[in-house]
């Protein structure tokens, strides 16, 4: 009986334990992915007059990726630390096409994160707020993240709001559910004994 209620309390203190880390490590990683102070902590790069902060992002400020479809993408970058190699991160963000005078674009928006790129489509109705999301595994403690326009030759601008970058861990229900039947496994093996 004392294994068993052993066992329940361990199982508890794991679940309460993975809970909270689980709550503590999805602080977003990214610094003013909401602009809201501007480009602070952002590298600007490629983008001319008609680009940059705007404050009709989702909600607040947003960032406008625009360079009158000339040959250098306009992109902004941010070196991210504290990644763990290894671990799967979440990157989300909301975005869309920020001048109407052109029909939609495929893949006029891309992400890049150091060698690898993700394209994506602009959000139908334009300039309706889509969200982008994208899974990767860190392979260094800091990498680069960026966020580039008018790809592929395109002269479709992008607006970028709410970037955010987060571990990809188990909720804290599913570790409770996980503990669980831990111990319900050290219930069963102690009454076979």
């Amino acid at each position: 009986m004392k294994l068993i209620i052993y066992s329940a309390i361990c199982a508890l203190v794991l679940a309460s334990t993975l809970a909270t880390g689980a709550a503590a490590i999805t602080t977003n990683l990214i610094l003013n992915g909401t602009f809201d102070a501007g480009t602070a902590n952002w590298t600007v790069s490629g983008v001319d007059g008609a680009g940059g902060i705007r404050a009709d992002g989702n909600p607040g400020n947003a960032f406008v990726l625009n360079a009158g479809g000339g040959s250098v993408d306009p992109e902004i970058s941010q070196v991210v630390g504290g990644l763990n190699p290894g671990w799967v991160y979440t990157l989300t963000g909301d975005f869309r096409a920020y001048h109407t005078t052109r029909g939609p674009s495929t893949n006029a928006f891309s992400v890049q994160i150091d060698s690898t790129i993700w394209d994506f489509d602009q959000p139908l109705p334009l300039r309706t707020w889509g969200t982008f999301s994208l899974q990767f595994t860190a392979t260094a403690a800091s990498q680069t993240i960026r966020l580039i326009g008018e790809r592929y030759g395109s002269d479709y601008s992008t607006q970028v709001d709410n970037i955010s970058l987060v571990p990809a861990v188990p909720e804290p229900s599913s570790a409770l559910a996980l503990a669980g039947g831990f111990a319900g496994l050290l219930g069963m093996r102690r009454r076979r004994i």
